[in-house]
């Protein structure tokens, strides 16, 4: 239509402003990455030529981009199997369990299998020759080539070296990118009369980069110390034979070696050992510091030059939006994140929420207060799931009795005259079965001792000795108090269920936490909620206060009836009786702070909003219960 009103810009998706920022954090975190390489290829540098040392257009320069390869293994490892949340597994050992048969482990230690086997080949191309670290060991001149077994066992405990690193890597969780949320400390009843948040600046990545650095820098020592005792040993205890036959098999195809050549021991050990440590030392120290930048820097608030991201949109409430429907985690976890930033940081953006509705469909602020809501929601539909009644397996059997007749177990009697025809032959899995049962029954009725043996054993079982050795309740009790024995030793402490690790697992979910989320929805939630008093000139959000309000209660009470109601785990002999979980405690303060600024601003208002006397008084209840909690605990 010519005078038709123009048609809204289309949003682009959330992704498309996301993945520059992610790319921007890797670009930064890889600089970080190659200064450390060019660091470490001076150190391998000859000291008698003081200027190509450091001069990058040199050998130097040729090392660095070889070690930068090897960072960069690391670096993809790190894109490649990024998630949003901390692991809640129930115990220590299921922890173990759940990283040690899975294939993001495996392909873990393989990428830093590739980075350690890249950087010992650079550092031995690097090494003078009377270090003796070259694949062959030409000998003497009238000797044949054989090879040298220094650089077996230094390339074999730089593997070992990489399997440790590897599992560390999956157990400590490095891949977790753990979104910014609000704590109780900073932000619990530090906010002015209008709602704003009073938090300090969060602190630059290069401040946060030096003040974990000495921690990692600790680390690769105390990584290096621990292989290079422990290497050796299961270098010349388990791997010494398959690591020479590698080896063998791999210098054949280039130079001339006995076949039947064994390992033929080493020389200068001290020497190799000092080498081993420098060297180790450099590869665990480049590992990590490439493995903190990258945290560092992907880690950082979803803005651009101190914008929200979706600021350089032509649609921007509408990209923020489809961040906030994305199926993917971490799409969906930023857009939360920029939600909240904007709610109490960005005044000029907040304002157009309450006044955009050229986009398709619902209003920004429907498709916002849904997305938040089905955050919060979430919570208690986990926690009512877990405490729903469950069925027996003894109801399962009943029902299934009632609805169906059993099967029939034995076969009619056979019509057959000729009883000295032979068998016929088992054809089924039962006849199989039956058959061999047969035999067994035949074998223990004929023999000499047969029916004198199970006649003492059936008269033992028939008295009252027998029975009350045997019975079901002896059996279970022995059983039970066995296992709580084991549970109550070290050993058995790494297969407990701590009660608050139980409790995470059901509030935030499984196999990861999704803490941040419900924190920032609700944070984002209460603050517009506030904020459209005065910025909301259509008065749109009003009517979905009464159901903000609601929600905020519904959890609040179903955590409290979690806490109070769930039962310790049967492996938790260690419990003391405390039902608190830190990370629970802190949602509560979350929930609590923004129904409390609801109720303060909006409490005139109840009866034009659909809130009934009595759920004002009992939302005041809620918020005043939790505030006498948080002060005894």
């Amino acid at each position: 239509m010519a005078n038709g009103k123009p048609a809204a810009p289309r949003a682009r998706p959330y992704k498309d402003f996301l993945t520059p920022a992610l790319h921007r954090c890797f670009t930064n975190a890889a600089l970080i990455g190659l200064g450390t390489c060019w660091i470490e290829a001076i150190v391998m540098s000859k000291p008698s030529l003081v200027f190509w040392s450091w001069f990058p257009l040199s050998l130097t320069g040729i090392r660095t981009g070889l070690l930068f390869v090897s960072s960069l293994t690391v670096f993809v490892l790190r894109v490649a199997q990024i998630h949003v949340g901390t692991r809640t597994n129930s115990s220590f050992a299921s922890s173990v369990w759940s990283v040690g048969l899975n294939k993001r482990t495996f392909w873990t230690i393989v990428w830093y299998w590739v980075s350690a086997f890249l950087f010992s080949e650079t550092y031995i191309f690097s090494t003078a020759d009377k270090a003796n670290l070259a694949w062959i060991d030409p000998g003497r001149t009238y000797e044949r080539p054989r090879l040298n077994e220094r650089a077996v066992l230094l390339r074999t405990v730089f593997g070992i070296l990489a399997v440790a690193q590897g599992f560390l890597h999956v157990y400590g969780d490095y891949d977790s990118l753990k979104i910014s949320q609000p704590s109780p400390e900073s932000t619990g009843r530090r906010q002015d009369a209008s709602g704003e948040s009073n938090d300090r600046k969060a602190p630059t990545p290069l401040s946060e980069f030096k003040a974990e650095m000495q921690s990692s820098v600790i680390q690769s020592f105390i990584k290096t110390i621990l292989v290079g005792i422990w290497g050796p040993i299961l270098y010349f205890s388990v791997l010494r034979g398959w690591a020479w036959s590698v080896a063998r098999t791999v210098g054949r195809a280039f130079f001339t070696i006995n076949k039947s050549q064994s390992p033929a021991g080493l020389t200068d050990v001290f020497a190799l050992f000092g080498r081993y440590m420098v060297s180790a030392f450099m590869l665990v120290f480049m590992w990590q510091m490439t493995n903190l930048a990258f945290t560092v820097y992907a880690r950082q608030s979803p803005l651009k030059k101190g914008q929200p991201l979706t600021n350089d949109s032509k649609h921007p409430n509408g990209s923020l939006v489809s961040g906030l429907k994305a199926k993917k985690d971490i799409p969906h976890s930023m857009a939360l994140w920029e939600l909240r930033l904007i709610a109490e940081q960005f005044e000029d953006r907040r304002r157009t929420i309450y006044n955009d509705f050229e986009k398709p469909g619902a209003s920004t602020w429907l498709d916002i207060a849904a997305a938040c809501l089905a955050e919060i929601e979430r919570v208690s539909k986990s926690i009512q799931t877990a405490q729903a009644p469950t069925t027996t397996h003894a109801e399962i059997a009943s029902n299934t009795e009632a609805s169906t007749h059993k099967a029939r177990l034995t076969q009619p009697l056979q019509e057959d005259d000729n009883i000295f025809r032979p068998a016929r032959k088992a054809q089924s899995a039962a006849e199989l079965v039956a058959d061999g049962t047969s035999a067994v029954a035949k074998y223990v009725g004929q023999s000499p001792g047969g029916n004198q043996l199970a006649s003492k054993v059936r008269s033992y079982l028939a008295s009252p000795a027998g029975q009350e050795q045997f019975s079901p309740q002896r059996i279970t009790g022995l059983i039970n108090q066995c296992a709580l024995k084991f549970l109550r030793t070290w050993i058995g402490s790494y297969f407990c269920v701590p009660f608050a690790q139980r409790m995470n697992a059901i509030v935030f979910g499984s196999p990861y936490s999704n803490a941040a989320d419900v924190h920032n929805a609700t944070r984002a939630l209460s603050r517009l909620a506030v904020k459209s008093l005065t910025e909301d000139p259509f008065g749109q959000v009003q009517k979905d206060v009464g159901r903000i309000m609601r929600a905020l209660m519904n959890t609040i009470r179903d955590l409290h009836t979690l806490t109070r109601t769930l039962e310790p785990h049967w492996t938790d002999v260690h419990f003391d009786g405390k039902r608190s979980s830190p990370e629970v405690e802190e949602l509560l303060v979350t929930l609590e702070e923004s129904l409390e600024s609801i109720i303060t601003n909006f409490g005139e208002y109840i009866s034009a909003l659909g809130i009934s006397r009595q759920e004002l008084q009992s939302a005041k209840n809620l918020v005043g219960r939790g505030q006498e909690m948080i002060k005894r605990s």
